[in-house]
């Protein structure tokens, strides 16, 4: 028996969900942590902690555009709405 595979898109996968680690997505469908740091000359210790508390919103733009062949349906409203709760702390940018 041979299955196929399709790829989803987020649309597809979570289309009411609100509250999923959107941002975590995306940064896993970029490439990675480390690859997106480098992508962004960040050092990866910048990114690292993003996956947790959100993309900062100065880099959405070009992270929409790196991943919208793999998630077309994600938007810069869609990581707006999805931007984890801020714990006081800085967006894991570098100080």
């Amino acid at each position: 028996m041979r299955l196929a595979i399709f790829p989803l898109t987020w649309g597809q996968i979570a289309p009411n969900v609100r509250g999923m680690n959107l941002h975590a997505q995306v940064i896993r469908a970029a490439g990675g942590r480390t690859y997106l740091a480098g992508v962004l000359r960040l050092p990866p210790e910048t990114v690292k902690s993003w996956p947790r508390r959100g993309i900062p919103a100065r880099y959405w733009h070009h992270v929409i555009g790196l991943v919208s062949a793999k998630l077309p349906d994600v938007t810069i409203d869609d990581l707006e709405r999805t931007r984890p709760a801020s714990d006081g702390a800085s967006s894991g940018e570098a100080a």
